[in-house]
């Protein structure tokens, strides 16, 4: 049972329109919600607005779900921060694999070449995780990447990437 929005009355649960005054039980969306976001209520599936903590049909508490999400630009900030770690990476290795082929001693040339290779190798993965930041996707990589920044284009940037990844990862899809 429930009673009627017009006139008051007990009705039965099912009626569309209330059989003592003839008016119809179901809301329409009120002229304020016209333009605004909303969501659907799980409880009765009418929309509500996003403003809402409770259904006004209904009365159920009404959940936040993954479209109302605001987009943050973190993890903007920390794909540039992985990017450009990653750039400066493959700087730093190219720098050593230079430096160990202008390397008369064979005792330079080792270990300048295995550095370069170590740091190339984590810049890229740099890269590829900066690449996961900008498209917000598989925020496992895109953390992978914001580590191995740490170790290809120096500290500060590693960091950085590091922060904003983990403050946006919400985000990720």
């Amino acid at each position: 049972m429930k009673a009627c929005m017009s006139c008051g009355r007990q009705i039965a649960a099912m009626f569309v329109a209330c059989p003592y005054c003839g008016v119809s039980q179901q809301l329409q969306t009120p002229i304020s919600m016209m333009g605004e976001q909303t969501r659907v209520c799980m409880g009765c599936g009418r929309r509500v607005p996003i403003s809402y903590f409770a259904c006004p049909y209904c009365g159920r508490p009404v959940v936040a779900t993954s479209a109302d999400k605001k987009n943050t630009s973190y993890p903007l900030i920390a794909g540039i921060f992985e990017i450009l770690s990653g750039i400066s990476g493959l700087i730093l290795a190219a720098f050593f694999v230079v430096l160990a082929s202008f390397s008369s001693y064979y005792s330079y040339y080792f270990p300048a070449f295995i550095c370069g290779g170590v740091v190339g190798v984590f810049g890229i993965l740099a890269l590829i995780g900066g690449i996961f930041c900008l498209q917000r996707k598989n925020y496992g990589m895109a953390l992978v990447g914001a580590i191995f920044s740490l170790f290809s284009g120096g500290i500060l940037f590693g960091v950085l990437a590091i922060i904003f990844t983990v403050l946006g990862k919400d985000e990720f899809k």
